[in-house]
C-alpha cells in the first residue's frame, strides 16, 4: 500500500509514498553505453588540448580543410564536442536517458572528421 510504479525506457522507476525515487535498476547497455560517451568525451578534450599546444607543421598547412586553416578552430570544435559528450554519458547515467540518446546522436555524427 502507498508504492506505485512506473515503468519507462531507462529502467524501473518506483515512487515510494513519501515521494521519493527508489534506485533505478538499468540494464549492463545503459551503463556501458554511458561509459564509452564519457570516454569519448575525454579524448575529443585530450584532442582539444593537443590542438591548442601544437605548434609544428600540418599536412599542407590545413589548406582546404573543412574548418579553416587554424588548429585553434578545431581545438574549439573538439573541446565543446568532448564536454557535450561527456554531459550526455552523465545524463545517461541519471535519469533522463532519452534525453541524453537524442544529444549524443546529434553530435557524434557531425564531429566524425
Amino acid at each position: 500500500m502507498g508504492a506505485t510504479k512506473d515503468i519507462r525506457e531507462a529502467g524501473e522507476h518506483v515512487t515510494t509514498r513519501e515521494g521519493q525515487a527508489a534506485p533505478v535498476k538499468r540494464s549492463g547497455w545503459l551503463t556501458f553505453s554511458a561509459v564509452v560517451l564519457i570516454i569519448a568525451g575525454i579524448m575529443r578534450v585530450l584532442d582539444a588540448i593537443w590542438a591548442f599546444r601544437y605548434h609544428g607543421a600540418v599536412p599542407n598547412g590545413l589548406k582546404d580543410a573543412t574548418l579553416g586553416h587554424s588548429l585553434a578552430t578545431y581545438g574549439w570544435v573538439w573541446l565543446i564536442t568532448g564536454a557535450i559528450l561527456i554531459a550526455a554519458g552523465a545524463f545517461v547515467l541519471g535519469p533522463s536517458a532519452r534525453t541524453s540518446a537524442e544529444i549524443s546522436t546529434t553530435t557524434r555524427g557531425p564531429t566524425a572528421l
